[in-house]
């Protein structure tokens, strides 16, 4: 399959909609990423009010899991007010206490 460089251009700033399915199928292969497709949330609100922070928790402990280090997200200081929490903790396991 061959595109042309205005129909690649047109993919690369987001217009891709009517794009067919073959077309991504290909792109995919040549860059050799898979594709996935998924039914997204409402576009009204695409995304809850803290997505970007709970992006940022979720890498954090990818990244520490990466490394030998286990965490927890959200995780409260004072049981009695939970709305105080840390954002992120993580634990070195492969330290002796």
């Amino acid at each position: 399959m061959r595109l042309s460089q205005s129909e690649i251009s047109h993919l690369e700033r987001g217009l891709g909609a009517r794009t067919p399915l073959e077309t991504w199928i290909a792109i995919g292969i040549a860059v050799d990423r898979p594709l996935s497709v998924a039914f997204s949330r409402d576009v009204v609100d695409p995304l809850p009010r803290d997505a970007g922070h709970l992006v940022a928790q979720e890498l954090l402990l990818r990244l520490a899991a990466d490394v030998g280090r286990a965490g927890r997200f959200e995780l409260p200081t004072r049981p009695a007010r939970p709305a105080q929490s840390v954002d992120v903790c993580l634990v070195d396991r492969r330290q002796k206490p």
